[in-house]
């Protein structure tokens, strides 16, 4: 597990007016759109899109990886 000091703040805490923001973009957005957006985003295969979401996901979820580098 990462120590605290590690531990980055959620980008929502760093920026509070974000969450406002993308409250008001979700209610706005079909939900169906915003799933295809998602889809489509996650499908990508353009390293720089694909690793900035990569990083995104282990940072907010706090993923472990020096196990992975073992293998």
């Amino acid at each position: 597990m990462r120590s605290e000091k590690e531990t980055l703040p959620p980008l929502i805490d760093r920026h509070p007016w974000l969450k406002q923001v993308l409250l008001h973009l979700f209610t706005l957005l079909p939900h169906r759109l915003y799933g295809q957006v998602i889809h489509f985003l996650t499908r990508l295969k353009t390293p720089w899109i694909k690793n900035l979401m990569i990083t995104w996901f282990v940072r907010h979820y706090q993923i472990e990886t020096g196990e992975s580098l073992h293998k």
